[in-house]
Order: C-alpha cells, then sequence, then structure tokens
C-alpha cells in the first residue's frame, strides 16, 4: 500500500517544496516503510511513502527511474508472469511499480491494455514532456486531483489535494446528496468528490497532462462484454471455468511478506473466499487471518433484531480448516459519527448503512 504526490506546474513557474514536502508526509500513516521525493525539475515534483507488503517491494524504498521517466503509485499487478515472461524481465528482482515502467517503456500508454489488478499510478515522461496517469477498470485503488490555474496535483490521498494551498475544502452539497441516495454509487463514477475542487479520475481512465492541455480518456468499459458468447459447450464446464478463475484471483493475492486476513461474514462470498484461500495457505503451512462482525445484540437476542445470523457457517468453515484463525468484531462497541468523521478525513466519502462500523472494526484488529 503506498500514498502518492505529483505536482506539476505546467507553466513551469517554480513549485514550493515546503509544501510538497509537507503534504507528502502527511501520508506517513499509510506508507510506514518509508517515503522518497524527486525533484523530477523545479516545476515538477514526485514521491510517495511505501508500505512494504509484497516480497518484490524493495527493503528501502526508492525512486522508480526508467529512460527519462519517472513513476510513483499504488500498485499491484496480478498477471506479473506473463508480463514477465513478454517483457524478458526476471521476477525475483522486479516491483509491480518498475514492472508497469517496463510496460510502459514497450507500449507507451497502450499499457494499461496489458496490465491487470488494482492500480493508480502516475508517470512522468521526460523525453515527451507529459504526464500520464491511469487508475484500474474497477476502481479500486483512489486516484483525486486538483486544477489551480496551471498547476496539478495529483494523489490516491484525497487528504491532499483537499488540504493543497488554494482548494477551499467545501462540501459539495450536491455529490453529498448524491452519493446518499444512491448509496454510494453516485461516487464510484463521477469525477466530482465530496470537496469542491476536488476531483477524482474515474474507473477504467487514463489522463494526459501536458505544458499545453489536459485530456481524460476511457480505456474499458464493461458494455458489450455482455454480448459476447460464452465460450462453454455445457453447464460443467461453464462450472469448472469458474471455479478455475475464482481460485486464479484468490492466489494471486495472497501475494504477501505479511500475514494474510480476509472477511469472513458466512455468507457464499466470503465463505468462497476464505475458503479457497485457507486451502492454498495450508499447501505452505500458513494460516489466514478471518474477521467477522456481529452486534452483542445480535448473539444476545436474536428476536429483537432483522439482520440474520451467519454464526454458524462462520464456524462451519472455521471448523473445516484448522490453519484459520479466527477474529470477531462487534460494531455495536463504535461510535457510528466518530467513524463518519474519520472516514470523511481520510477517504472523503463515507458508506450510507451502519456496515462502516463493523468494517473501521475489522481494520482496527486487522492493524
Amino acid at each position: 500500500m503506498t500514498g502518492f504526490l505529483c505536482a506539476f506546474n505546467r507553466d513551469e513557474a517554480l513549485l514550493d517544496n515546503n509544501i510538497f514536502d509537507n503534504r507528502l508526509d502527511s501520508v506517513r500513516d499509510v506508507g510506514r516503510d518509508g517515503c522518497w521525493r524527486h525533484s523530477v525539475h523545479s516545476w515538477l515534483a514526485m514521491g510517495e511513502c511505501v508500505r512494504r507488503d509484497t516480497p518484490e517491494v524493495p527493503l528501502k524504498p526508492r525512486a522508480c527511474q526508467s529512460n527519462d521517466c519517472t513513476l510513483v503509485g499504488d500498485i499491484r499487478l496480478d498477471n506479473r508472469n506473463e508480463l514477465v515472461s513478454v517483457l524478458e524481465l526476471r521476477p525475483a528482482e522486479i516491483s509491480d511499480n518498475e514492472l508497469l515502467m517496463a510496460a510502459y517503456c514497450r507500449w507507451g500508454t497502450d499499457c494499461v491494455d496489458h496490465i491487470f489488478g488494482e492500480f493508480s499510478f502516475v508517470l512522468w515522461d521526460d523525453r515527451k514532456q507529459r504526464l500520464f496517469a491511469a487508475r484500474d477498470p474497477m476502481g479500486e485503488r483512489a486516484f483525486y486531483l486538483a486544477r489551480l490555474g496551471s498547476q496539478l496535483v495529483l494523489s490516491n490521498e484525497i487528504r491532499i489535494p483537499r488540504s493543497w494551498p488554494g482548494i477551499s475544502g467545501r462540501l459539495d452539497e450536491v455529490s453529498v446528496v448524491g452519493a446518499l441516495v444512491r448509496r454510494g454509487m453516485f461516487m464510484r463514477s463521477a469525477t466530482r468528490t465530496f470537496f469542491e475542487g476536488v476531483e477524482q479520475l474515474p474507473p477504467g481512465h487514463f489522463l494526459i497532462a501536458t505544458k499545453d492541455n489536459i485530456q481524460t480518456q476511457r480505456y474499458w468499459s464493461i458494455i458489450g462484454l455482455e454480448d459476447q458468447p460464452l465460450p462453454h459447450a455445457s453447464r460443467n464446464e461453464m462450472l469448472e471455468d469458474f471455479r478455475s478463475m475464482m481460485e486464479d484471483a484468490v492466489v494471486k493475492r495472497l501475494r504477501s511478506v505479511r500475514a494474510v486476513g480476509c472477511h469472513l461474514s458466512g455468507g457464499l462470498d466470503s465463505s468462497t473466499v476464505a475458503a479457497l484461500a485457507a486451502s492454498q495457505l495450508q499447501k505452505s503451512n500458513d494460516n489466514l487471518h478471518c474477521f467477522s462482525h456481529w452486534t452483542r445484540a445480535q448473539i444476545s437476542d436474536i428476536s429483537k433484531t432483522r439482520t440474520v445470523r451467519e454464526e454458524a457457517y462462520v464456524e462451519a468453515i472455521i471448523d473445516r480448516f484448522p490453519n484459520i484463525i479466527s477474529h470477531q468484531a462487534y460494531g455495536d462497541e463504535r461510535s457510528l459519527l466518530g467513524d463518519v468523521v474519520t472516514q470523511f478525513h481520510y477517504n472523503g466519502t463515507v458508506h450510507p448503512n451502519h456496515y462502516q462500523t463493523w468494517w473501521d472494526e475489522i481494520s482496527a484488529k486487522a492493524s
């Protein structure tokens, strides 16, 4: 996990390094393993605070530079093996950031058509004098930007552009209402955020900025995929293909230098993920930390709550896999208002339902 920042004065005015350094320091809580910054030019600076989550991330954070390009980003690539093979690289010696850099050097802006995973990143190409940025198709990684005249500020942490000098930080009431009415989906697709002057790059889009202009373009869309015929001759083949893809997706997300954890509610989705992850980790004698949530009232008196009890299903998964370490979170022990304030501070948004208190309690236990 990485918090990154890029500031670009398109008119080549001198960048205020004190402001840049101060804002980058504000996300050290995200990247606990170290920060680096690089002044590409007097009018362009890039930096990131890194948390080392995968074995390929360098023990000491360093600038990702190659062929007159510099890259910062919050990146996890799931098709590493394919990219390493095509690009003829050594997998054990290259981080995801460096792998993405190599993909850009091979395919340019079309690199987004060759990478799979969760990512938001900014890359400066000094030869072409342009900034290239992109966000993954599903928007799993955040990406925010602010425009102040000729200055462009980009980050995956909304705290940075929101507090940047010249940005009011006032609530955008239209966005708040839209998110509440549409239960958060409004914020997944729009360029607006909860704060005036702060935009988000929509999922499946990239941005190109030069001294002359800024443009965004969609590179991926789900529209049309439903019209493609399924390559299966029978129902059993379809089920087997789905199982194979599901297992592959889970295995690729187990790549970590830290203990692996997942949510386990007892429902079909989380139970499937937990079972597949635990089964895979058993092969290397590793444990899986599973986090479940419910309220005290849910346990003490089911007749007074309409919430469906799923403890039995959670226990069934735990009993099936001895390498699962179970953790319980009780959402009614937290302050809903306090969690809303915290979410606003760090993420610039809130989830308009009571489940947020559970997620925050799970995050607290997992950390």
